[in-house]
């Protein structure tokens, strides 16, 4: 159903930017009313569910970058991981890649090794991916910097650093 699909994408709209403005409790409750009402439309319209399904994949994202805000980790990871199985339930590759490379944002903050290799990798896949927003490679592009300089931060390696952050120059956003 149409009307099922846009009331979700707008909560997904709505926990954006208030999760923009650092609303984050604001942000959850937009995210989470969106999944409750989607699993509603999901039980009525059956024959959209691959349809409603993004949807609600959309939605389990932006909660888990409102979780991510707000400093709940575990909630943002156990999250994106809800909404990648779905993806790779649904055989959807453009989910899948955008799913783990925010994964790979969010284990940034847990395991640095593993969110820079995770988004080394899915920026490699995003050079290749057709169906990726324009803007979304630089996106991962940028993140993968960031996690390069954390790592170099952490050494304290400032030759490096100044490499990463001349590299980051380089970036072109549309």
């Amino acid at each position: 159903d149409d009307y099922a699909y846009y009331e979700a994408l707008a909560y997904q709209d709505l926990a954006n930017i208030t999760s923009g403005q650092l609303l984050l409790d604001e942000s959850i409750d937009y995210a989470q009313t969106g999944l409750i009402n989607i699993e509603k439309w999901i039980a009525l319209f059956p024959a959209d569910y691959d349809r409603l399904a993004l949807a609600k994949e959309l939605l389990l994202e932006r909660l888990s970058i409102c979780y991510l805000f707000s400093g709940d980790l575990e909630s943002a990871l156990n999250t994106q991981n809800t909404a990648f199985k779905s993806a790779i339930k649904r055989h959807d590759k453009y989910m899948q890649l955008r799913i783990d490379y925010e994964r790979g944002g969010t284990r940034l903050h847990t395991n640095l090794k593993d969110g820079i290799q995770r988004l080394k990798n899915r920026y490699i896949e995003s050079l290749e991916c057709e169906t990726l927003f324009e803007e979304e490679p630089a996106l991962i592009h940028a993140m993968l910097l960031v996690g390069k300089l954390l790592k170099e931060n952490a050494s304290r390696r400032k030759r490096k650093m100044e490499e990463i952050y001349n590299e980051s120059m380089k970036l072109e956003y549309s």
